[in-house]
């Protein structure tokens, strides 16, 4: 049994929260690529961690996890209880007090990061009695975080043009530099030190997940060609060569790979994970 659950966050933090996302299986193996976001993630589990790229497992209790830019398997060989925080995103860089290039690629025990508030926070998590309960103890904690900040400045400036990104994903440096009204080099350093990665990186990575989203709908080779061109890539070679070294997969094996997880009724908990 495999179950999965979306909380949306509550108006005062949908600037800085994507959703919460709830995983839980009952004795069952899992397995699945799952594809980079440029989300930062706060992991509680409440029974066997999940195994990412072959580390973790065991009982842990919560991770930090960073933006990654390629692919990371997943699988879990037991039973869980997961909650996901995903954050926006900037957010994670307000929140904590440190830049997010820190912790990219990263996954680290929550404890990792000394903040004791934290840490305690992470034990009152994992006693809730409901995921709502967890969700209002997360808030709780973020809104009093967030009351302590005093400059919102670039938050605003890296938020429009997180924006522009969604929006527009085909945009170059220079137009998000024109939105976020920064000289191209203070942009830069700004941006990767709030998101994690640097403009270049994200508009690269967000071209390829809008290629997954097509292929998860599509088992034609001939449309393959199609996406590639209507994104942007030179041909279709370098569509295949960039697919493949996100995600260790071809577009041909990725469309297998969706629709095993079909088969195992595990794609709704893959597509809300990925913010579908």
């Amino acid at each position: 049994m495999n179950l999965t659950h979306r909380i949306m966050p509550s108006a005062a933090l949908q600037p800085y929260v994507a959703y919460y996302w709830f995983f839980k299986t009952d004795h069952s193996s899992v397995a699945m690529n799952i594809l980079p976001t440029w989300h930062s993630k706060w992991m509680f589990y409440r029974g066997k961690s999940m195994i990412v790229d072959g580390v973790g497992g065991g009982h842990e209790t919560g991770r930090v996890c960073g933006l990654y830019l390629n692919s990371i398997s997943v699988s879990v060989d037991d039973s869980t209880d997961s909650f996901f925080v995903v954050f926006k995103p900037y957010a994670m860089r307000l929140i904590l007090g440190i830049p997010t290039d820190e912790l990219f690629t990263r996954n680290l025990e929550l404890s990792e990061l000394g903040i004791t508030e934290l840490d305690d926070l992470k034990w009152r998590v994992l006693e809730a009695r409901t995921n709502e309960e967890a969700v209002a103890l997360v808030e709780e904690f973020l809104l009093r975080r967030l009351a302590a900040v005093n400059d919102f400045s670039n938050i605003r400036r890296i938020g429009a043009v997180c924006h522009a990104i969604e929006s527009s994903p085909d945009t170059n440096v220079g137009s998000l530099s024109d939105v976020a009204c920064l000289c191209q080099r203070q942009f830069r350093r700004i941006f990767t030190d709030y998101v994690g990665a640097s403009p270049k990186q994200i508009l690269r990575m967000r071209r390829f997940l809008l290629a997954a989203k097509e292929l998860q709908n599509t088992t034609e080779t001939t449309h393959v060609s199609e996406i590639s061109a209507r994104l942007g890539y030179t041909d279709h070679s370098h569509f295949y060569h960039e697919f493949h070294q996100i995600t260790g997969m071809s577009p041909t094996e990725y469309v297998s790979h969706i629709s095993q997880l079909r088969r195992c009724e595990l794609i709704k908990g893959y597509n809300t994970y990925h913010g579908e």
